[in-house]
C-alpha cells in the first residue's frame, strides 16, 4: 500500500502541470472498415479467462511484440513505458470492433522511479510528433508500462491517467512484468475498467506461423477439436461402375458400339440384365438329350437299311398266262 502510494504522489505531481496533447483528445470520429484478421492470428489467454471472444478484440503485431519486450528488459529497475499506435476498426459483416497495435512509441523523455513513471509534456509532444511523421495514417490506441517485482495491475494514478489521458472506450492499457516475464491487458468493460481484472489478446502473425510470446502467464487458446468436422453430412459414396461399363472403356468394345445396330443390341441387353456369375460365363451351357428308346433305335436302322418296297400291281392277263 506504501508503494502505491509513493507511486501515485511522484506522478500525479509531476503529471498534473503538464498539458494533454491535443491530439490525444479525440483522435478519430469513426472506426476503419476492416475484417477481422483471425484467420492469420494465435489468441493468448490469461489465467481465468475463458476462449469466449471479448467485447473488444485487440491484435498486436510480432514486430510490436518484440519492441515491447526488449523495451521492457532494457531497465529492469525502473519503470518505461510509452504509447500504441495502430487502427480502430469495424467488421461489418461480423458487427464487431477491434483494435490492431502496429507501432510503438516509446517515451523517451520521461522521469521514473522503480515505483512510478511520468509521462511529461516535452515526451508527450515528442511521441504525438513522431506519431505524425511515421505513422500518419495510424492513431493512439492506447499505451504500455512496465511494473518491475511488483507485478501485474493498475495502480490508482495509473487508472486516473488512463481515464484521463486515454478516455475512448477502445483505448487499452499493457503492463509488463519484466523478472517474472508476465504481462496483462486492460481495457473496459461496460465502460468500466477494473485494475485487477486484465486478459489476454491476439499475437498477429506476418508470414511465419511461429509465436513470438514469451510471457509465462498467458497460455494459447486451445485449437478446436478436428471432430467438430464430422457434423457435416457424410459424403455419398462414389457409384461402382457396372460391367458393361467397365468394357464400354475398352478400344475394342468402343469399336463395336460404332457398329451395325444388330451389334449394340446385345450390350445394350446386356447393361440391362443383372450381372451374370463368374461360373456362367466361363462355362458355356450345354444342352443334354435323353437317350432314346432302343426299340425306336432299331425301327429307325432298320428304315434306314432297307428301304421301303413300292407294292407290285397285279395284272389279270398275267395271272392267266401263268
Amino acid at each position: 500500500m506504501a508503494t502505491r502510494q509513493r507511486k501515485a504522489n511522484a506522478m500525479s505531481t509531476s503529471t498534473s502541470a503538464s498539458k494533454k496533447p491535443q491530439g490525444l483528445q479525440n483522435p478519430l470520429g469513426a472506426p476503419r472498415r476492416a475484417r477481422l484478421p483471425l484467420s492469420r492470428s494465435q489468441r493468448w489467454l490469461a489465467a481465468g479467462e475463458d476462449s469466449a471472444q471479448p467485447a473488444l478484440p485487440v491484435f498486436f503485431t510480432q514486430s510490436v511484440i518484440k519492441t515491447i519486450a526488449l523495451h521492457a528488459a532494457s531497465d529492469m529497475d525502473n519503470e518505461v513505458g510509452g504509447w500504441l499506435a495502430g487502427r480502430w476498426c469495424r467488421d461489418g459483416r461480423a458487427g464487431k470492433e477491434f483494435v490492431v497495435v502496429e507501432a510503438l512509441l516509446p517515451a523517451q523523455q520521461v522521469r521514473s522511479g522503480s515505483t512510478f513513471l511520468t509521462f511529461t509534456h516535452d515526451s508527450q509532444v515528442a511521441m504525438l510528433s513522431a506519431l505524425e511523421e511515421q505513422y500518419e495514417n495510424k492513431c493512439v490506441v492506447g499505451w504500455y508500462h512496465t511494473h518491475p517485482r511488483m507485478g501485474i495491475f493498475l495502480s490508482g494514478y495509473d487508472t486516473w491517467l488512463h481515464d484521463h489521458f486515454f478516455p475512448q472506450p477502445w483505448q487499452v492499457a499493457l503492463v509488463v512484468e519484466p523478472h517474472t516475464r508476465q504481462a496483462g491487458l486492460f481495457m473496459r468493460k461496460d465502460g468500466e475498467l477494473s485494475p485487477r481484472r486484465y486478459s489476454g489478446f491476439y499475437e498477429l502473425h506476418s508470414s511465419s506461423m511461429d509465436s513470438v510470446v514469451d510471457w509465462a502467464n498467458l497460455r494459447p487458446e486451445p485449437q478446436p477439436k478436428p471432430a467438430a468436422a464430422a457434423a457435416q453430412p457424410p459424403a455419398s459414396p462414389k457409384p461402382q461402375p457396372s460391367r458393361a461399363e467397365i468394357s464400354d472403356t475398352r478400344p475394342v468394345e468402343v469399336k463395336t458400339v460404332t457398329a451395325t445396330p444388330a451389334a449394340r443390341k446385345p450390350q445394350a441387353d446386356a447393361a440391362r440384365k443383372p450381372e451374370a456369375k463368374p461360373q456362367a460365363e466361363s462355362k458355356p451351357r450345354v444342352e443334354v438329350k435323353p437317350p432314346a428308346h432302343p426299340k425306336a433305335e432299331t425301327k429307325s436302322q432298320a428304315e434306314t437299311k432297307t428301304p421301303a418296297q413300292p407294292p407290285v400291281a397285279h395284272d389279270p392277263q398275267t395271272e392267266n398266262k401263268q
